[in-house]
């Protein structure tokens, strides 16, 4: 289990909770699932869905929202650029991945809605921006995939996108308008608060040692917790519960949070409504103007084997996040930061993501590179149907993955991730 910092700005932000309930002693469950992400939570729901009657428990290591689930920028994409391979093997993957998507910020969606949680959602879709015209053909390949894909996008450039975002910074944009911009901490908590009445979360449990057979017996550090059957959704930490071993990476990434603008700042850029900008470049930069009007800056990837970062890693990185808020908002010369982070994505050597039964008792999901939220929420709760013989046409395209391949042995990865981060970010220039 990764050891986090503890100043992310979105659950920094958030009142501070007290009603954290732990593993005590030994207990006996019918369901039991690893993880309390979005995939862990949605397997939850899901099976309380199906299996009404079933007793069923979740535990998280440490508290649910202050992991990887509630530290990253709160995209919950609806499509993405492709990475690999020709035309049609893009076309196809992309539209595997976007149903995939899909089932996921519908299944959030329709939480959303039913609990309650629209402050912790934002429905109006995504930007993919170039500030240089030399990435301007990474969005052009892009929109040729939205067209015959049929997915609603549209085009904003020059004057019109300078308006839309407050800023005179990017040369051209693709607005995606089916992916919703979360706060993901906040959206995490409201789905533990509403969780269905035979679903129990333990947090602060960290998982010790398992074992699989007949039963799936977990050692904890309070207790044991036995149960008839298992879903694994510990994304990039599959291998650490002795499944898929050797078959992810993680990434280190580091953010800021700003201040909120007050109304003089806000007018000054021309107080746009809240979005949301993925890089036309992968080591670009990752930015939010959230709804309580601050501004993140996430533009950091390292590959960072120790995970977890000191606080001197944090300022040095703190640096460079308010040197790329300054760049973009020349005009807000006193606007500082309040929140410096890390966080880690799993990412797999072919972009694909786990999707299995690997034990006719054992449900496993995870390798989402970086697009936990809605890929993990539709990958989570399409295993569940695919155990309970529910089917849909989502279900036959997350059937289509292929497992994440097996990565070299170490020092070879290390070595080699090293050096196509170092590789990758060379390219990036404004972005």
């Amino acid at each position: 289990m990764a050891l986090n910092d503890n100043s992310c700005g979105w659950v920094e932000t958030l009142p501070k909770r007290n009603d954290i309930r732990r593993l005590q002693g030994d207990l006996r469950c019918e369901w039991v699932v690893i993880g309390a992400g979005f995939a862990g939570l949605a397997a939850a729901r899901r099976l309380a869905d199906l299996y009404p009657q079933a007793d069923i428990v979740v535990i998280e290591g440490q508290r649910a929202g202050e992991g990887s689930a509630g530290r990253n920028s709160g995209f919950a994409v609806d499509t993405s650029p492709g990475r690999v391979g020709d035309d049609e093997t893009m076309k196809s993957k992309a539209l595997t991945s976007y149903v995939i998507n899909m089932a996921g910020l519908e299944y959030l969606r329709e939480a959303v809605e039913a609990y309650g949680l629209q402050h912790t959602w934002d429905g109006n879709g995504k930007f993919h921006c170039a500030a240089e015209p030399r990435h301007a053909g990474n969005l052009e390949k892009f929109e040729e995939i939205l067209q015959q894909l049929d997915i609603p996008y549209e085009w904003l450039e020059g004057e019109r996108l300078n308006r839309r975002l407050g800023i005179p910074y990017y040369h051209k944009g693709i607005w995606t308008k089916q992916a919703a911009l979360v706060q993901p901490a906040a959206l995490i908590r409201g789905l533990v608060l509403h969780l269905p009445e035979n679903v129990r979360l333990l947090e602060e449990t960290p998982v010790e040692e398992i074992e699989y057979g007949d039963q799936v017996r977990i050692q904890c550090r309070q207790g044991r917790v036995t149960a008839d059957k298992a879903v694994v959704a510990t994304n990039g930490l599959l291998g650490e519960f002795g499944l898929f071993r050797g078959r992810m990476m993680h990434l280190t990434l580091t953010a800021s949070m700003t201040r909120p603008l007050n109304t003089a700042e806000r007018y000054r850029i021309g107080d746009p409504d809240p979005w949301g900008i993925l890089s036309a470049h992968r080591m670009g930069a990752t930015i939010r103007y959230t709804s309580d009007r601050r501004i993140m800056m996430r533009n950091t990837a390292e590959y960072w084997p120790g995970l977890a970062m000191s606080e001197s890693d944090l300022a040095a990185r703190r640096k460079l996040h308010l040197k790329a808020i300054r760049a973009r908002w020349h005009m807000l010369p006193e606007l500082e930061i309040e929140h410096t982070w890390s966080g880690v994505v799993a990412v797999s050597r072919n972009f694909s993501s786990v999707f299995a039964q690997p034990a006719p008792n054992v449900l496993a999901v995870g390798g989402f590179n970086a697009g936990g939220i809605a890929r993990g929420t539709g990958l989570a709760k399409l295993l569940v149907d695919q155990y309970a013989g529910v089917p849909s046409a989502a279900l036959s395209e997350a059937q289509k993955l292929a497992p994440p391949a097996i990565l070299p042995p170490r020092p070879l990865l290390d070595i080699g991730a090293r050096l196509n981060v170092m590789r990758m970010r060379a390219g990036a220039g404004r972005e």
